[in-house]
């Protein structure tokens, strides 16, 4: 499996698309040893004001991390669901894939999540059928058995 060993950051633009907005709060570098990919970690807020909607994860690399948490994870807060901001989210980071030589993205979420479900359906992600996560990976630690993996073409 392939871990990024020379992983090169960008200067992140801005990313909205005149009600949301993406606020990079970190950039995370690869830790090999606890098997972690880089990643850039946002915020996603509105643009009228920096209120808190929720989080999304950009991670690199092709090892068992990407395999079984996607390249993307987001989470919006409770009282914002329902109103497709994990797509949008999600539409809003391609300039950096894309930026970054990507040309798909690798999606997961658990099976019994319908919502997660129906977001990567209408980003037009491909299922690629649903895989068992091994014993002795985090998720499955968690009490997660199992993922829905999804194929994004991003061209």
């Amino acid at each position: 499996m392939d871990k990024p060993t020379s992983f090169l950051f960008q200067n992140i633009g801005l990313l909205a698309d005149g009600e949301l907005q993406l606020v990079l709060k970190e950039k995370h570098p690869a830790v090999p040893e606890k098997g972690f990919t880089p990643d850039y970690a946002f915020v996603v807020a509105t643009v009228t004001s920096p209120q808190r909607i929720g989080g999304i994860r950009l991670r690199f690399g092709t090892d068992e991390d990407v395999f079984f948490h996607g390249h993307v994870g987001y989470d919006i807060d409770p009282p914002f669901r329902g109103h497709h901001y994990a797509e949008r989210a999600c539409r809003l980071l391609l300039p950096v894939a894309r930026a970054h030589g990507l040309s798909h993205l690798m999606l997961t979420c658990d099976p019994a999540n319908e919502a997660s479900r129906r977001t990567l359906e209408r980003l037009g992600a491909r299922l690629l059928g649903v895989f068992d996560i091994p014993p002795q990976h985090d998720m499955r630690v968690r009490g997660r058995y199992r993922v829905l993996r999804y194929w994004w073409d991003i061209r």
